[in-house]
């Protein structure tokens, strides 16, 4: 079911086809050298303006990407994440709160990154565009249910992160994004210069293990 809204996903197949563009103008390019991989790991985050505090929605974070290599020390890459973003609360029976609940974000992310290499450590710079595929909340009564006040279907971020290569094939990756422009816009701006009372905002953590062919 999952997949299946995915793949019928209009923004899934724009920045598929995007992606394709992209890797058959670069393999035009003789002089630079390509190479491909696939990453799969878990997602943390939280939306700012949401009343909540703290990472505690854990998600999926996993999908294929192509790295163009320019020097020794110099690359880019471009990728496609199935990503989970959102937010939650959970319940405290301790302290006698009974109430959960979840914002729950799932895109088609496109992160295109600059990396530079210091012997097994790769750092990387870039932005993502987002495709929100779907959302829904789980309300403090327990039930889900859609937004009556929609969440934006592109989500803008600035990423930034670095791979550790146990070998020449193998990495883990942790990164680190956020968005640039409101996910949700605010129905009431006070401040208009005030970059967090125009709405709400993904901030995510990723830890993910690859392979690179």
């Amino acid at each position: 079911m999952l997949w299946r809204s995915i793949l019928s996903s209009k923004g899934y197949l724009s920045l598929s086809f995007l992606f394709i563009l992209i890797s058959f103008s670069f393999s035009g390019l003789s002089q630079l050298e390509f190479s491909g991989g696939i990453e799969l790991g878990a997602a943390t985050s939280q939306v700012s303006g949401d009343a909540l505090s703290g990472f505690d929605k854990f998600g999926l974070s996993a999908g294929p990407f192509i790295r163009t290599t320019f020097s020794e020390k110099s690359s880019a890459r471009l990728g496609i994440l199935y990503l989970n973003k959102g937010s939650k609360k959970n319940a405290n029976p301790k302290n006698g709160d009974l109430i959960t609940y979840a914002i729950r974000l799932n895109y088609v992310e496109v992160p295109i990154t600059y990396s530079y290499s210091i012997h097994n450590i790769r750092a990387e710079g870039g932005l993502a565009i987002g495709r929100l595929i779907s959302s829904s909340e789980l309300g403090t009564d327990g039930i889900e249910r859609d937004f009556i006040f929609p969440f934006e279907k592109m989500d803008f971020s600035v990423v930034l992160g670095a791979s550790y290569y146990f070998s020449e094939n193998i990495f883990v990756n942790g990164r680190w994004s956020q968005s640039i422009i409101p996910v949700r816009k605010s129905p009431n701006v006070v401040n208009p210069a005030s970059f967090y009372e125009a709405g709400m905002y993904n901030t995510a953590f990723q830890l993910m293990f690859g392979y690179e062919f």
